[in-house]
């Protein structure tokens, strides 16, 4: 991979089959729904975790144009473009992505539309991108939480890479995923209420209760809603500057 140009004129996805492919959701893996949110955790250590699988990750996004078969106008969307390589495996996996908000769902739940590609196919749309790469090693951990809900953890660990903004060296942001909106719902009013009491409000409480939230996650910010904080905005800008 190289990063030829910066500012690549805009594609039109009807001359791209892939990209046709991933929208209308007839890829090989087709669609999926995602619900999410990012925090970021101060002085976050995961040496103890439990941790069941490591990857590196690089990262690019590729806007293009569609007609909207409703209203017959041009829109324009933006895909996303991964390299996943999982530490102990010789062999990385390419995609093309693409998120649209679930009609009528929260901002957090989203369809997933995703395509397997070779080497080759994600080469030549890499270099059709705009904007800098985003390269991060993520650690995957399971988290059962104290009421039997489960949820899976993405800790992601950036670095400049050979593409991206030195901002991003040593940043860390995490990501849960939920497995239905309820979940998310209670996760994140828990973080809420730890953040606004502190870290002893639930085992203080009478009865005493237990969280689902991990304890290494007490401290965590919720920047689900900072678009500074999305991956899109990182590859553009790099790190928040007041950050």
């Amino acid at each position: 991979m190289a990063l030829e140009k910066f500012n690549q004129p805009v594609l039109k996805i009807s001359n791209e089959p892939i990209l046709s492919e991933v929208l209308e959701g007839t890829g090989d893996t087709g669609k999926e729904i995602e619900i999410e949110r990012k925090y970021l955790i101060p002085e976050l250590d995961t040496t103890d975790l439990d941790v069941f699988r490591t990857a590196k990750i690089t990262q690019r996004y590729l806007p293009a144009i569609f007609v909207n078969p409703k209203t017959k106008k041009d829109e324009e969307i933006t895909f996303r473009l991964r390299k996943w390589d999982a530490v102990g495996s010789d062999v990385p996996v390419f995609f093309v992505q693409y998120k649209k908000v679930v009609p009528g769902g929260s901002i957090n739940t989203r369809l997933e539309y995703k395509k397997l590609v070779t080497e080759e196919e994600f080469n030549k749309l890499w270099n059709k991108g705009v904007g800098r790469a985003v390269t991060k090693t993520r650690q995957y951990v399971e988290h059962k939480g104290a009421s039997g809900r489960e949820y899976e953890i993405h800790i992601d660990h950036y670095e400049e890479g050979e593409f991206g903004h030195k901002s991003m060296a040593g940043r860390t942001t995490v990501e849960v995923e939920f497995k239905s909106p309820e979940d998310e719902v209670f996760f994140s009013e828990q973080v809420a209420i730890i953040s606004q009491n502190g870290p002893t409000v639930f085992s203080v409480a009478k009865p005493p209760m237990e969280a689902d939230v991990p304890e290494w996650m007490f401290k965590a910010q919720d920047m689900t809603k900072d678009k500074r904080f999305k991956n899109s905005s990182f590859a553009k800008n790099g790190w928040p500057v007041s950050e």
